[in-house]
């Protein structure tokens, strides 16, 4: 479907900014600790929007599933396999930002 294909491409926009914006946090945290704050929440609002993204991709499978049958097994693997590789680039910048207010 176009529309989970469009909305991947806007959540791996969102796991970019994310990550760009951690990487900013960390850079000037000793330097310029507000500016690196302001960055760190940029970080967490950039992957609250790329879990806002996800649940709606998943609303579209769900409502696929109910008014079709089974989504095409070509359209789900590779659903999966981006699906996976979002959740580790998520991770990491989960535990930069853990690393940025010392949880780890």
């Amino acid at each position: 479907m176009k529309v989970i294909q469009d909305i991947t491409d806007l959540i791996d926009e969102e796991i970019s900014a994310a990550d760009h914006y951690i990487v900013c946090a960390h850079k000037w945290k000793s330097s310029y600790p507000e500016l690196s704050d302001t960055f760190f929440k940029l970080s967490l609002d950039e992957l609250h929007h790329e879990q806002i993204l996800h649940d709606e991709v998943e609303k579209l499978i769900y409502e696929y599933r109910r008014n079709y049958g089974t989504p095409p097994k070509e359209m789900m693997a590779v659903y999966e396999y981006i699906h996976n590789k979002f959740i580790e680039r998520v991770r990491a910048v989960k535990i930069s930002q853990d690393l940025y207010e010392n949880k780890i």
